[in-house]
């Protein structure tokens, strides 16, 4: 008889925020789920239980597809998911430095024990896929011999973005992080606070073995032509595209909760394209003012409309609204609601659901995609960070609309009558705030099919997936 190959044992390590996380996770699944490998998924313990809650991860292994969990025991109390401050969150991933540097010269290797006094129960393992925000994994794993994979959760231009910034750029405030003009793909500035941590994480991938995308070709076509350009030291890197990265039919099915099913029902009822879907995430909250703007609007529509909104923004709502809010997470029939407003929505079932047509949200990377990915349009009022060069690359690929000038900061109320004009934009009963008519239906389609094309049997991100597995 034949001896078993030996499986090769990756390990998945994410910043310790959700829209990290949820990309990594998936990607972990899709490895454990081809022939030959082990997948241990390494994330800040406080993230742990939050993922079983979010539904994200189970509470078995076979219900995660095989891949193991490992809570870091990093001493992080504070959540990277409920801070904005660029030096908070620098802090932050400084706080988890240690933990991470110990626990990756601890790991044993084909070659060496390792410390399994420190770390138990962990098999030698062959390659780390690291979240590229980190910027000290990777020059640890090199140091020991192991195959070490950065992973950009953001799109394909924020790689760009960091390999162009090195030593010589010169810094702008830190304000410039809220308002989008860091973001110039050109980056002949950095955001002062950052650019000792994003010089590190332009070592870091010039070091790594791989860079990973959770995106797609079609979507951003001259990525690699650009990376060659402004990053000649990665010239010879390979670079993979393996998203869009989103959660399969079967996982929709074992996620969901009662209250998910009940969401599903309601959208069961309603005209295909008639829904509009607001979220804005859980750090990038408009203001008091700005919600009821967007209230204001959204009622104007007459359409329905479902609105991920936390427990304490609800109490900012119109009168006329809270005098229908209902306690909908509670309820077991929605029929009635005209409305569903709840402090967590079921985003990915609303999204994949034919009555949605429109999403109204900041524009981060894993929303977008997503969108895109479901062939729903997007109206954008970016926040901070990258948010304002992923809305700007919607509107370029005609799959929505971006409202300029507004920030996290608030200078700007963007007016009711400004949001429903460019909603009736993107519906086609009028023309934008720009004067532009473009079919954005038409567009998200195409490129809804583009990216079901990519992870298809015979796509390119498929295609690279495979390549990219070889290569591990």
């Amino acid at each position: 008889m034949m001896p078993v190959p030996s499986r090769k044992h990756v390990v998945v390590m994410p910043l310790p925020a959700m829209g990290h996380i949820c990309p990594l996770w998936e990607l972990a699944k899709k490895i454990a789920d081809e022939d030959h490998f082990e997948v241990t998924f390494v994330v800040s313990e406080s993230k742990v239980h939050e993922m079983e809650q979010r539904k994200i991860s189970s509470t078995s292994k076979k219900g995660n597809h095989g891949v193991r969990i490992y809570g870091l025991k990093d001493g992080l109390t504070e959540s990277l998911d409920k801070t904005i401050d660029p030096n908070h969150l620098l802090a932050l991933v400084k706080e988890i430095s240690p933990a991470q540097r110990a626990f990756l010269e601890a790991l044993p290797t084909r070659n060496q024990p390792g410390n399994p006094i420190t770390i138990q129960g962990i098999s030698p393992v062959d390659a780390v896929i690291v979240d590229n925000c980190f910027p000290d994994p990777i020059p640890i794993c090199r140091k020991r011999g192991i195959a070490a994979h950065a992973f950009s959760a953001s799109a394909a231009w924020t790689v760009l973005g960091v390999m162009t910034i090195n030593d010589q750029t010169p810094t702008m405030s830190d304000e410039a992080f809220f308002d989008g003009t860091h973001e110039d793909l050109a980056h002949t500035k950095a955001v002062k606070s950052l650019k000792e941590w994003l010089v590190a994480c332009h070592n870091a991938m010039s070091q790594a073995s791989s860079i990973c995308l959770n995106s797609f070709e079609d979507l951003e076509p001259d990525f690699v032509k650009n990376l060659k350009t402004v990053a000649p030291n990665v010239a010879d890197t390979p670079t993979y595209f393996l998203g869009p990265l989103l959660p399969s039919v079967s996982d929709f099915a074992e996620q969901k909760t009662e209250y998910a099913a009940n969401v599903v029902k309601w959208l069961d009822q309603q005209k295909d394209k008639s829904v509009i879907y607001v979220s804005f995430g859980s750090i990038a909250l408009p203001s008091a003012e700005q919600i009821q703007e967007i209230t204001k609007a959204l009622l104007a529509t007459k359409r329905p409309f479902i609105w991920s909104l936390e427990k304490q923004a609800q109490s900012t709502l119109p009168l006329e609204c809270c005098k229908h809010l209902n306690n909908c997470e509670k309820q077991s029939d929605l029929a009635d609601c005209p409305y569903l407003i709840a402090s967590w929505q079921p985003q990915k079932e609303i999204l994949a659901h034919p009555a949605t047509g429109l999403f109204i949200g900041h524009c981060g990377w894993n929303s977008t995609i997503e969108s895109i990915g479901n062939g729903v349009p997007k109206l954008a009022l970016p926040m901070f960070g990258d948010q304002h060069e992923n809305a700007e690359l919607v509107e370029k690929i005609g799959c929505g609309i971006m409202i300029p000038n507004i920030s996290q900061r608030g200078e700007r109320l963007v007016p009711a009558e400004e949001i429903l004009t460019n909603i009736k934009a993107i519906t086609g009963e009028q023309d934008g705030s720009n004067g532009k008519k473009v079919n954005y239906y038409g567009n998200a389609k195409e490129y809804s099919a583009k990216a079901h094309e990519a992870i298809s049997p015979s796509g390119k991100s498929t295609r690279d997936f495979h390549n990219f597995c070889m290569n591990l």
